[in-house]
């Protein structure tokens, strides 16, 4: 009988699908916006992650988590503030018909991000590319910003904490 309940958990866990990401927890008025946007048919599904990481000093990284979007989706949260944050794309795309699965993953876009000033990253999905636009959004108006290099005397590569 025991054998069986073993079984059982076992497939169950194994259809849930087995994840390290966590959800992240947007704390605070939101100051980001993040927008996905990727052309295809209902045949074709493209969903994202986007992964929130915090770079310290020691040459660490730390994950904060990971917001789900789907395909032309914007998601409005809080980031933290005078902080080395990045950002990183992760997406999947599938063409149901043909059973074919590809993911892609972008390089991590990097800010410091300032109090009381909102911010949006525009991720766009073409073939296989993905292009990206950061954009200072305060006072109603598009700025567009360049991302950040962080600790670049200190550190060569980040590690994961």
């Amino acid at each position: 009988m025991n054998q069986k309940i073993v079984r059982l958990t076992i497939f169950i866990f194994a259809l849930s699908g087995c994840s390290s990401l966590k959800d992240y927890v947007s704390k605070g008025a939101p100051n980001f916006t993040a927008s996905f946007k990727a052309e295809g048919s209902f045949l074709q599904s493209k969903e994202l992650d986007l992964n929130i990481f915090e770079y310290k000093p020691n040459c660490k990284v730390k994950y904060l988590g990971t917001i789900e979007m789907d395909r032309n989706e914007t998601k409005r949260i809080a980031l933290p503030v005078n902080r080395a944050i990045g950002v990183k794309l992760v997406y999947d795309h599938t063409i149901l018909w043909a059973r074919s699965e590809t993911v892609h993953a972008s390089d991590p876009f990097k800010m410091v991000l300032r109090k009381d000033t909102r911010y949006a990253l525009d991720f766009e999905v073409e073939g296989g590319s993905i292009g990206s636009n950061f954009y200072d959004v305060t006072n109603g108006k598009r700025q567009e910003l360049a991302p950040v290099e962080f600790y670049k005397n200190q550190c060569k590569d980040f590690e994961d904490e």
